[in-house]
């Protein structure tokens, strides 16, 4: 697998891990 495409999935996986929390956290503020 391309180095610099596996970096970019990381990221992604990052990104969509930290979006899950942000939704938990705003949906506990919003409840």
């Amino acid at each position: 697998m391309n180095e610099t495409l596996r970096h970019y999935v990381e990221y992604v996986a990052l990104g969509i891990e930290i979006a899950g929390i942000l939704t938990m956290v705003f949906g506990a503020l919003l409840a």
